[in-house]
């Protein structure tokens, strides 16, 4: 089974009826927050399933109409409307792709195929219905081969969602952890971008005082850099390389600088650009309010201690990246 992937929030929705008809709606994310409050509209939506009790997992999604007409909206678009930015015009929508319980059921040991089939039955009587948040049952088609595989990927692709996710129909659902049978397929890009930014790590308390992403640049035509993204994950290894660079080069300029992430904002250091790494990603976002493109899911490959920073990809590489990303 190949199923369309959204690039969005992924979230398991819950509702509760109890026997006085009292009802209690959530919507978790990965980590266990209860993003509910944060979705208007979607503990009505909720209420609205046509069952007592239920589980479904599925993605937050939204679509925006720009000047080449719909298109997915990307999952930076998707926060900023939550966060109430309504200049972007993004229309939410919740794509369930499995039920894990329903009126009291425990689904997780039936297969897909059962799920999703009780799914389409839950979901269908609110597909006419003006939802605020709208439902609808995450797209996908039975595969044969890889030639089957590609054809929906570049089919989905040319949509402009992500990529698509495999799965074993006659697979059981398998709570907190991953499974080994779905299997994501996105397109990678690596690029040569310098560091510009430091922005200081708030996880753990062994991690504090320490770098927990950075600020990666392209070069403009004047050579100077234009701010294309953050990239977070990075090893302990290579932090430990990157500030041992930072320090012995200077290149701290004692200007801080603040960061948005979804936990809220987040401090750190300007650098002069200096560093180069190569990082991959998953393909390229348009602001189409500023204009201005940025990396789907950096991540850090390698620290390119051979090039300098006026040896990095410039703005023109990641707009051909767009480009080819747009039109195939």
């Amino acid at each position: 089974w190949v199923e369309r992937k959204y690039d969005g929030i992924r979230l398991m929705l819950h509702k509760s009826t109890d026997a006085r008809g009292s009802t209690l709606c959530g919507a978790y994310t990965r980590n266990r927050g209860d993003w509910l409050e944060l979705i208007p509209g979607m503990d009505a939506t909720l209420k609205m399933l046509p069952a007592r009790s239920a589980i479904a997992d599925g993605e937050l999604y939204g679509t925006v109409m720009d000047l080449e007409g719909a298109r997915p909206a990307t999952v930076y678009e998707v926060y900023a409307a939550l966060q109430g930015d309504k200049s972007a015009g993004v229309s939410l929508r919740f794509a369930a792709f499995d039920l894990i319980y329903l009126n009291g059921g425990d689904l997780t040991a039936a297969p897909l195929g059962a799920r999703r089939q009780q799914l389409h039955t839950l979901l269908a009587p609110l597909t006419q219905l003006p939802l605020p948040i709208p439902f609808v049952l995450a797209e996908g088609q039975l595969a044969q081969d890889k030639d089957d595989v590609n054809r929906l990927y570049h089919h989905f692709r040319a949509q402009g969602y992500e990529g698509v996710i495999s799965k074993d129909l006659e697979g059981p659902y398998r709570l907190a952890q991953r499974d080994p049978a779905w299997s994501k397929r996105k397109p990678v890009e690596t690029l040569d971008l310098v560091l510009i930014g430091a922005v200081l790590a708030v996880t753990t308390k062994e991690r504090a005082g320490m770098f927990g992403s950075y600020v990666i640049a392209a070069k403009r035509p004047d050579g100077t850099f234009e701010d294309v993204g953050d990239v977070a994950g990075v090893d302990r290894l290579r932090d430990g390389e990157i500030q041992q660079e930072i320090m012995r080069e200077g290149l701290i300029t004692g200007r801080r600088i603040e960061r948005q992430s979804t936990s809220g904002t987040r401090h750190g250091f300007e650098l002069q650009p200096h560093i180069v790494v190569t990082v991959k990603c998953e393909g390229i976002a348009r602001d189409f309010t500023t204009n201005r493109l940025s990396l789907r899911d950096p991540k850090l490959v390698v620290i390119r201690a051979d090039k300098g920073a006026l040896e990095a990809d410039d703005l023109k590489a990641i707009e051909e990246m767009y480009l080819r990303q747009r039109v195939g």
